[in-house]
C-alpha cells in the first residue's frame, strides 16, 4: 500500500505527546490499531469487519483523488477507505488505489457496495452539535476543566437550534475524518427541517462541516471569503477541504 497510508495523530497536543513521539508513532501505530494495514484490507473479506472499518474521506484536490477509487459531488471527491482509530486518539486510514476496481478485493465487494457500506458506517457515527456548546467545551478543556460532550442534536428531536448563535457543526463521534457526515441522509434531513429547507454548508476541514441559515442578504462571495480567510490563518494545510461554500436544499448539495 505504501504512500497510500495516512496517519492522523490529531489529538497529540491534548494528550501531552511531543512531536517526536508523534513521529515515532508514524511507524508503530499500525501495530496498535490492527496489526498492519495490509491485514486491514483483508477485512473486506469479512462482512462484519466491512461494517466496522469502511469509511469515507473527502477531498477537493483532483490530483490526489484521481489516484484512488472515488466519486464526486460538485468539487468534492468522496474517497472510500479502511479507517481505524485507537483509544489514544490516533487514527489511520488507507484509501483504495484506482486499480483496486479490477483487483481481487473488488471481486469480493462491488464498488457500489463499497460506497453504500461506507456511507452507512459514517451515518451511524454522525453527530450534529450546537456551535456554542462546542466552543464552550473547547474553552473548558483548554483550561483543563472537565466538561461533558455537546449533545448530539440528531438524538433529540425536541431540541431546536440556539437562536442566538444559529450555527451547527456536522462531524462524527470522534471528529476524525468527520466531514463525510454531511452525506448522511439523516443529517441532511435534520438540517433541512431546522433551517427551513435551505442552508449554507461551510467546509470547516476534512474533519467537520458547519451549517448556517441561508440568508439572501449574504452573498456566496462573502462566505467564500470568510472560509478562505479561516483556511489561510487557522486550518492546517493538510486538514483543509475547500474554499467553496455550498447550499443544501431539497435539490441536494450544490456549490453556492
Amino acid at each position: 500500500i505504501g504512500d497510500n497510508v495516512e496517519y492522523c495523530p490529531i489529538y497529540y497536543p491534548e494528550k501531552g505527546i511531543s512531536p517526536e513521539e508523534v513521529a515515532k508513532s508514524y511507524t508503530s501505530m499500525p501495530t496498535s490499531t490492527g496489526k498492519n494495514l495490509n491485514a486491514a484490507l483483508e477485512c473486506l473479506k469479512d462482512p462484519c469487519k466491512r461494517n466496522k472499518y469502511l469509511w469515507l474521506g473527502l477531498s477537493s484536490d483532483p490530483d490526489y483523488a484521481k489516484q484512488f477509487v472515488h466519486r464526486k459531488i460538485e468539487d468534492i471527491y468522496i474517497i472510500p477507505c479502511v479507517f481505524f482509530e485507537d483509544t489514544e486518539g490516533y487514527a489511520a486510514k488507507c484509501n483504495f488505489p484506482k486499480n483496486y476496481e479490477q483487483s481481487i478485493v473488488m471481486d469480493l465487494i462491488t464498488v457500489d457496495d463499497l460506497f453504500n457500506i461506507a456511507v452507512k458506517n459514517v451515518e451511524q457515527k454522525a453527530v450534529i452539535m450546537d456551535m456554542n456548546e462546542l466552543m464552550q467545551q473547547i474553552s473548558a478543556e483548554s483550561l483543563h476543566i472537565n466538561t461533558r460532550q455537546p449533545a448530539n442534536l440528531l438524538d433529540d428531536e425536541t431540541r431546536d437550534i440556539d437562536k442566538s448563535m444559529p450555527m451547527v457543526v456536522i462531524t462524527t463521534e470522534s471528529r476524525n475524518y468527520g466531514s463525510a457526515a454531511i452525506l448522511s441522509a439523516s443529517v441532511q434531513k435534520w438540517l433541512l427541517e431546522h433551517f427551513d429547507g435551505k442552508c449554507y454548508i461551510l467546509p470547516s476541514s476534512i474533519h467537520a462541516m458547519s451549517a448556517v441559515p441561508y440568508d439572501d442578504g449574504v452573498s456566496p462571495e462573502e462566505i467564500k471569503e470568510m472560509i478562505s480567510d479561516i483556511n489561510d490563518n487557522v486550518v492546517e494545510n493538510i486538514d483543509q477541504l475547500s474554499n467553496n461554500a455550498y447550499i443544501l436544499s431539497e435539490e441536494g448539495l450544490k456549490i453556492a
